[in-house]
């Protein structure tokens, strides 16, 4: 087991005699702060965090490349001439509204009712082929319901290379479908009014057997169908990433790569946090806020039967989370072992971590330093750990206190002000030496 200090090893104790699963959660939560802020330990989870926050970021474009196809998409079908048939029109406005993140009606904010049923039909939209997670899946389930609308109507350039469509005929008996309508009133309607009153886009229909019978009339019909969207890669590989199989389907990966694990133990450790977490008052306006709900809820959702004294029902078993915090301490052991036996691999980074620290430095500093707003070396540690970190550079580790205090200390002295600790600035000194010479 991890040679640490004796306060970690008696939080780990602590963890694994709880019972409740939701009790070793909050002191998991304990533990891992413990952990990042070991002298030793911290430069490692530092750079499994970092690798953590690149593949973050990589989802993240991954994601927003998949909303700007969907809202070209949908750009496109408004180019449609049926967008302001009654079939299409309405569907159209929600859809619009979800997949641009636009904000209700506002005659709808101060009327519950109303603002119920508006919601009801949004819900209604996004109800549809693709998996309901993330506001991905919500945006791609409102776009291939008003495809599936607007397809019937055989416009088949507006799908060109993104929908796969098929004809489809038929024959309908008039008393079947529209029995208040004679096959005579029908023949004098035109193709957007029988639409209307069908409920369904026809792009040829003809009338056949008009006599007194109605029961011998029908009509023959010519319309498109969707088949399915063809989906760009960004958007298939965002579906594989969906919770809960990031959540129950880890195992493989979790048990052998940390950073996978000490993403799912800070899951678990922020049990008290999604459990306990204020509902949002104002809605989101962009889709970041909008996914971030949609994770949130489903975390919320994940630890749920932790709060059940039924063990069954619990996403995880009492004990696995002890393995896994075992497996996880061991995997810095190992950690600590490898940098403390390869030592040449130890600074192999240094060189480009002294790099981006004097680039960022003097990224950070204003081409007219005023000296009172000067950060201390504590405050620019952090900052650039932070800019490193969402970078995803490697070289965190490598990013110790004295090598960022050093290299801003000769950053300064380059621009003509020389700090050493915590020794005045240059232009005090020079006062004070002034005053003594004077004296």
């Amino acid at each position: 087991m991890l040679n640490s200090s004796s306060i970690i090893e008696s939080q780990r104790k602590l963890l694994c005699k709880t019972e409740l699963p939701s009790a070793k959660c909050i002191h998991l939560s304990t533990l891992l702060e413990m952990l990042a802020k070991d002298k030793k330990i911290s430069p490692i989870m530092a750079q499994w965090d970092c690798e953590r926050a690149s593949n973050n970021q990589k989802a993240h474009d991954n994601a927003e490349k998949s909303i700007e196809w969907i809202r070209e998409k949908l750009i496109q079908l408004k180019l449609s001439k049926w967008i302001d048939h009654p079939i299409v029109k309405d569907t159209l406005e929600l859809a619009e509204t979800l997949i641009f993140c636009k904000m209700p009606p506002s005659d709808l904010l101060n009327d519950f009712n109303k603002l119920k049923e508006y919601n009801r039909r949004i819900d209604q939209l996004t109800t549809s082929l693709y998996p309901k997670k993330g506001f991905i899946g919500l945006a791609l389930n409102a776009l291939d319901t008003i495809a599936l609308i607007l397809a019937e109507f055989g416009e088949v350039d507006l799908f060109e290379g993104w929908a796969e469509l098929e004809s489809v005929e038929g024959r309908i008996p008039i008393n079947q479908i529209l029995p208040e309508f004679s096959a005579k009133q029908l023949k004098s309607m035109s193709l957007s009014e029988i639409s209307e009153k069908t409920g369904f886009g026809f792009f040829e229909i003809k009338i056949v057997g008009i006599k007194k019978n109605t029961n011998e009339s029908f009509f023959f019909y010519r319309q498109k169908r969707l088949i399915h969207l063809i989906l760009p890669e960004c958007i298939e590989s965002s579906f594989e990433g969906l919770l809960p199989k990031s959540l129950v389907s880890w195992t493989e990966s979790r048990d052998t790569d940390p950073v996978t694990l000490l993403h799912f133990l800070k899951i678990l450790g922020g049990y008290k946090y999604y459990t306990e977490q204020v509902k949002e008052t104002s809605p989101p306006y962009n889709w970041e806020d909008l996914e971030l709900m949609a994770v949130q809820q489903g975390l919320k959702e994940y630890f749920r039967p932790f709060s059940s004294l039924d063990s069954k029902v619990h996403p995880i078993a009492s004990n696995k989370i002890n393995d896994l915090v075992d497996i996880f301490l061991n995997m810095i052991e190992i950690r600590l072992l490898s940098i403390k036996d390869d030592k040449p691999k130890k600074h192999s980074h240094k060189a480009t971590a002294k790099t981006f620290i004097v680039n960022t430095i003097k990224g950070l500093l204003p081409s007219k330093i005023d000296q009172s707003l000067l950060k201390s070396n504590m405050e620019m540690h952090m900052k650039l750990i932070e800019i490193a970190q969402k970078r995803g550079e490697l070289f965190v580790a490598e990013m110790t206190f004295p090598l960022v205090s050093n290299v801003y200390r000769k950053v300064l002295k380059e621009k003509g002000i020389t700090r050493k600790g915590g020794a005045p600035l240059k232009n005090n000194l020079q006062k004070k030496k002034k005053r003594k010479f004077e004296g």
